[in-house]
């Protein structure tokens, strides 16, 4: 199983990415990806990973003139307190089913836990 969310992720200061890439404090798209271990009686997700995409206008504003688009995975970035994420939405597959899931599946044990009621 596997949870995705598109997230906006709020760089907080400068981050240098690659050489040509440097990501101005702002708001990037992005999302997040968890994946679910089913119990008896409900799910266990990992810790989310984060990715942020960049498209070719944005890379053009950065001065990057060679890439089209871009993906970086930004987990340690988010761990380090240098990007916040917001959450935008969240998708769960199962068994090639798509549904959308609700604040109200979260157990009070945590973000960890989510019962599937599916």
């Amino acid at each position: 199983m596997e949870k995705k969310s598109t997230v906006n992720l709020t760089v907080n200061r400068p981050l240098h990415m690659e050489t040509g890439v440097t990501l101005e404090p702002g708001v990037y798209p992005g999302t997040s990806k968890q994946l679910g271990f089913p119990r008896t009686d409900d799910v266990v997700w990992t810790a989310p990973e984060y990715a942020l995409q960049l498209g070719e206008a944005a890379l053009r504003q950065m001065g990057n003139k060679y890439l089209r688009s871009a993906t970086y995975d930004v987990t340690k970035y988010v761990k380090h307190g240098d990007i916040s994420v917001a959450e935008t939405d969240a998708k769960v597959e199962k068994n090639d089913e798509k549904a959308t899931e609700t604040d109200q599946d979260t157990q009070p044990g945590g973000p960890d836990r989510v019962t599937w009621n599916g």
